[in-house]
């Protein structure tokens, strides 16, 4: 992923964009909104409960970049899925 501001790349970080069939869309986003922690639900999605996909996670440093709920944020263990991931530890832009 590269981060830009004001037309000038910032950094670049390697990302993870969720599992197959649950990819997070490419292409150029703004920031919408930044939280330090945001709950992430599979069935807001349509994910089922019951289903081996469903997830319910607390994520931390969520930066929204669609309306429909694509978000950045932080990816603390290989358990976290969905949406577009980032280091932990990568300093904020």
């Amino acid at each position: 992923m590269r981060v830009y501001r004001d037309g000038r790349l910032l950094r670049t970080l390697p990302v993870t964009t969720g599992k197959a069939g649950y990819r997070t869309r490419g292409g150029t986003k703004v920031v919408l909104g930044k939280e330090p922690v945001v709950r992430m639900r599979g069935d807001s999605i349509g994910i089922d409960r019951g289903s081996d996909d469903f997830y319910d996670l607390k994520v931390r440093w969520a930066t929204r970049v669609t309306w429909s709920g694509e978000y950045l944020h932080a990816a603390p263990g290989p358990s976290t899925r969905r949406a577009a991931r980032t280091s932990a530890t990568a300093a904020p832009a």
